[in-house]
C-alpha cells in the first residue's frame, strides 16, 4: 500500500524537541508496518512505531480522526529497465 502525501511538516510546529527534523502525517489505518509513503519523487518505507500520534475532529461532523508522525528520511528507489 502507498500513501500519497500531500506536505511534509518542519519539527519546530512540534515542539522544540523536534526542530531541525523534518516529518510526515500518515492516518492510523494507513501508518501500518511496511507500507511505503511518498511525497513527490520520494518514497520512505514506514519501519518504526510513529514518534507520537495526535487525534483530530472532523470538520465536517463525522467525528475524529489520528494522524501518526513519523521523521521523513526518504529513501532512493533505484528503477531499472532490465
Amino acid at each position: 500500500m502507498i500513501y500519497k502525501a500531500q506536505t511534509l511538516i518542519d519539527g519546530w510546529k512540534l515542539g522544540k524537541q523536534y526542530v531541525g527534523k523534518i516529518f510526515i502525517a500518515v492516518p492510523k489505518q494507513k501508518a501500518q508496518k511496511g507500507s511505503l509513503v511518498q511525497y513527490q519523487d520520494q518514497t520512505m518505507q514506514i519501519e518504526q512505531e510513529p514518534l507520537f500520534e495526535l487525534e483530530f475532529k472532523d470538520k465536517f461532523g463525522r467525528g475524529s480522526y489520528i494522524l501518526c508522525y513519523f521523521e521523513w528520511k526518504p529513501k532512493e528507489i533505484q528503477v531499472s529497465l532490465w
